[in-house]
């Protein structure tokens, strides 16, 4: 402390400080050291008192409390220097003149990065300020050039938006060695909250939307679990998030590769595969896979199961993945297959429920002979020959493109189209097959109007 200075001024040097930032709250505390020569100050004799933060930093300790929900609270002890045994006479090298506290708002952190990094320019203005007034030795030297240096290194973090950098600085100073350590543990913890979810640990959706843009050719299945609302109705949400848990773990033991497991909300999840293997053998291990999570049993309580079951979306290539798998989910789902692979068609008939004309496209097919009949053969194992045929409705659109049933014949069941589509097939078949020696079976669906 510079020579000459009272309690007063020292309050009034505090009150300033406390200016800089409105949302963050500078104090000091003096020891008994600093007491004996200069008097005491009764604020920090009920501080040391009462905080057992404080009690730790007069040890020595540096402390960074962020338990509380609103503050992170920072307990820096200042110790004594050579210089400093000029004035402090009744102290050592090494031995603690006081504590300063800082203490700044959770929420400010939580909102903003850079608001963040603002903190800590402040911080570090103040500190400066602080060790201005308890040394005062070589400070250009010593403080104004490791300080500036410091400062430069964060404000290009705040630039790059990169959450990945981390701060290094070359110094001999044991202070701001600290302070860098202390920043960039937070930066981890921040991280890991941006790009990991919370309950099982995965990595998140915005974790998987980032590996998906290094635009590598992969395959992507989306996992979701089917029924999971039920368990969570039955059993409660405390028992649906140990089965989710479980379920991550469970995922990651049978999908042993490091990284390629991810967690996209509630009962979804996802899988990356970059392995170099066909679409066949991609189909054979998620039929594996579907059938595992089929055979295993999760534990709501001690006393109790439960079994699941999921559908899988598939995708191959380096566009769109994402949305694709989703798309072929959504159809696997309604179609009651285990698992569906991403194609075109899948994406037009997504365009085609979206589309608000698409019941006058049905009946614009029908009047323009655009119901067609696809014929698939039915082969004998034993013989290998063709022992009739099976006669399977489609559509053809403007671009000559084979649409589904699936996609069409519930929107023509309520427009009351659907009888016009059978007579059409069956009329179609019937020509077809009058000169053939085939039979032929045609699937029609009995339901009430």
């Amino acid at each position: 402390m510079q020579k000459g200075w009272n309690k007063e001024d020292l309050r009034e040097i505090i009150s300033r400080l406390n200016h800089v930032d409105p949302d963050m709250k500078i104090d000091i505390y003096r020891t008994d050291l600093v007491a004996e020569i200069f008097g005491v100050i009764e604020k920090d004799k009920l501080a040391i008192t009462q905080n057992r933060d404080i009690q730790k930093a007069m040890n020595g300790e540096e402390i960074l409390n962020i338990s509380d929900s609103t503050f992170i609270k920072y307990y820096y002890p200042v110790t004594t220097k050579q210089d400093c045994l000029r004035c402090h006479t009744n102290a050592k090298e090494g031995d603690v003149l006081g504590i300063i506290d800082v203490s700044y708002p959770v929420n400010n952190l939580k909102i903003s990065l850079d608001e963040m990094i603002n903190f800590f320019i402040i911080f570090i203005i103040v500190f400066t300020v602080v060790i201005f007034l308890a040394i005062f030795v070589e400070f250009n030297q010593y403080i104004i050039k490791p300080i500036k240096k410091f400062s430069n290194v964060i404000q290009n973090i705040t630039k790059s938006h990169d959450m990945t950098k981390r701060i290094e600085v070359d110094d001999d100073i044991e202070e701001i060695d600290s302070i860098k350590d202390v920043f960039n543990v937070m930066l981890d913890s921040i991280e890991h909250q941006f790009y990991y979810d919370v309950l099982t640990g995965l990595e998140n959706r915005r974790k998987l939307t980032e590996k998906l843009e290094e635009k590598k050719r992969v395959f992507l299945m989306i996992i979701n679990i089917d029924s999971f609302q039920e368990i969570n109705d039955l059993y409660g949400n405390e028992a649906g998030d140990s089965i989710l848990k479980d379920f991550a773990h469970f995922l990651k033991d049978i999908i042993p590769t490091d990284n390629a497991v991810y967690r996209l909300h509630s009962d979804e999840f996802s899988y990356i595969c970059d392995k170099n293997i066909n679409i066949e053998e991609f189909k054979a291990f998620a039929s594996v896979l579907s059938e595992k999570i089929s055979h295993k049993s999760f534990k709501i309580n001690s006393n109790g199961e439960v079994s699941l079951s999921a559908t899988f979306g598939i995708s191959y290539g380096h566009e769109t993945l994402l949305e694709n798998a989703d798309i072929a989910l959504k159809i696997a789902k309604k179609s009651k297959r285990d698992f569906l692979v991403y194609d075109e068609t899948m994406y037009m008939a997504k365009e085609y429920e979206k589309n608000l004309e698409w019941t006058k496209r049905l009946k614009r097919a029908i009047e323009e002979d655009m119901i067609v009949p696809l014929f698939q053969p039915i082969v004998d194992t034993k013989t290998q020959k063709i022992v009739k045929y099976e006669a399977l409705m489609r559509i053809i659109d403007d671009n000559g493109t084979y649409i589904a049933p699936i996609h069409f014949l519930e929107l023509a069941k309520k427009n009351k189209l659907y009888h016009q589509l059978t007579k059409t097939i069956i009329e179609k078949t019937f020509q077809k097959f009058q000169d053939l020696p085939y039979s032929v079976s045609i699937n029609i669906l009995s339901f009430r109007t």
